[in-house]
């Protein structure tokens, strides 16, 4: 579940998934926690992903369907991306939705974005080099010496470099 301790008392508020209810966390596995651009507090669990309304302190779900959302990145342009395992997902803030960009079956387990506002995936194929603009797909895999085919984790370099860690 998802534990959220006030600093100032010391007291810990607990939210956990109760199939009874639909406005409760989608699931007790947390794979990531993110701050949206605006200030909303986006969870992806093993089913789904979730969006906290702190003034209710109540969830709502998206695609909560036994999809594992790995990471969640707030691009330079404002917009939410959500890597699963079967797709790349944008957040639409006009519909309150997320929809499959590009096409579906790309597993993403981390996403950064580049100085040039491209973005990239760790996929179980190797390293995706999308261009939103030019809607171009490259990607680099055992032919350009990526090694490992399980790349779950990255960190993006102020020189715009990028290292990965795969298992």
């Amino acid at each position: 579940g998802l534990d959220l301790m006030d600093t100032k008392t010391g007291m810990f508020t607990h939210f956990r998934n109760n199939i009874k209810d639909t406005t409760s966390i989608s699931n007790n596995d947390i794979y990531v926690i993110e701050n949206g651009k605006n200030n909303d507090l986006w969870v992806g669990t093993h089913n789904g992903l979730n969006k906290l309304d702190e003034k209710t302190m109540h969830f709502k779900r998206y695609l909560a369907n036994n999809l594992h959302f790995h990471f969640v990145l707030n691009d330079s342009l404002g917009n939410l991306w959500a890597a699963s395992d079967i797709s790349l997902f944008k957040y639409d803030k006009n519909k309150d939705s997320l929809s499959i960009f590009g096409k579906e079956g790309i597993a993403a387990f981390w996403i950064a974005e580049d100085h040039e506002k491209n973005l990239w995936l760790n996929t179980e194929k190797g390293i995706v080099k999308l261009n939103l603009q030019s809607k171009e797909i490259i990607l680099y895999g055992k032919n350009q010496g990526v090694k490992g085919v399980s790349l779950k984790s990255g960190y993006t370099r102020h020189n715009d470099e990028i290292l990965y860690g795969n298992t």
